[in-house]
């Protein structure tokens, strides 16, 4: 092989490596699913059809570490049920008291969205948090 074969091809393998390597921190550095300020608050809709209230906290490649979390609980589905019926649940209430904090898979995670200054949920947290 002359010298402009193996050039080309040595030039050909690094320009993919580079291009690899690009691309491979670039897939690392997508762990947080959607950015917000401290004390931002997020609704997390689940593909099981669960909704969880919460702030963003630490993410890996797989979870998306939830803190704060909250989440709805409505009596058993009868007809006619009013918002009024439905109640917000801190996490750590519960019977076996969990820690505040979930950690939920990518896979299942539908829709984010951030929660408005006027989000009767986030007035709902936060009259909770001074009680």
């Amino acid at each position: 092989m002359n010298t402009q074969k193996i050039t080309s091809i040595i030039t050909i393998v690094l320009l993919c490596a580079v291009i690899a390597g690009g691309a491979y921190m670039f897939m690392n550095e997508q762990k947080v699913l959607v950015k917000g300020d401290d004390g931002d608050y997020f609704a997390f809709f689940l593909t099981t059809g669960q909704v969880y209230f919460g702030q963003l906290a630490d993410a890996n490649d797989t979870y998306q570490k939830i803190v704060n979390v909250h989440y709805l609980q409505a009596p058993v589905l009868e007809e006619g049920i009013s918002l009024e019926d439905v109640t917000l649940i801190r996490l750590g209430n519960e019977l076996h008291q969990p820690e505040d904090e979930i950690y939920l898979s990518k896979r299942q995670i539908l829709l984010v969205q951030k929660l408005s200054e006027e989000s009767r949920v986030l007035e709902a947290i936060n009259t909770s948090a001074t009680n």
